[in-house]
């Protein structure tokens, strides 16, 4: 008998928690990649110096959250060297992205960044181009229908 409360209880809780997980999913969007239009802040990674002395060079890839005010929430690394992973870290971290709104709301994004590192012909690091910066009060609109930014 005890057996079948524990048993029953455990599926009360287990449903309630795939309720909630539920509704966290719909409050979310998923998204290959954020334009780099929608790139308000962006902090260039520093080389780090023993990866520049072995001349490695490559892409650090992280899943990241986005939340409703552009702001990185949690990050997850994916692929990447090690010796790059750190430096990487801490410029996604501190990125800005144009919140996200869908039907006039914000939402929070799961998307992928990927941070590179290059070397030019000589051994040094080549910088990127820095991002066009747009308006803090203006929101990207994600498409209705389909629930997928593109």
């Amino acid at each position: 008998m005890r057996i079948l409360r524990l048993s029953a209880l455990l599926t009360l809780v287990g449903l309630r928690l795939a309720v909630g997980s539920a509704a966290a999913q719909e409050e979310m969007l998923r998204a290959p990649s954020m334009p780099e239009s929608d790139l308000l802040h962006k902090v260039d990674p520093k080389y780090p110096p023993e990866a520049l002395r072995r001349q490695i060079q490559g892409t650090v890839r992280f899943e990241v959250i986005i939340g409703k005010n552009g702001r990185i929430q949690r990050l997850r690394l994916v692929s990447g060297h090690p010796l790059l992973v750190k430096a990487a870290r801490q410029a996604v971290q501190h990125c800005v992205y144009r919140p996200t709104l869908l039907r006039g709301k914000p939402v929070r994004v799961v998307t992928k960044i990927d941070v590179q590192f290059r070397l030019d012909a000589h051994g040094n690091p080549v910088m990127e181009k820095a991002p066009r910066r747009g308006s803090l009060s203006a929101g990207r609109k994600a498409p209705v229908n389909s629930g997928r930014l593109t």
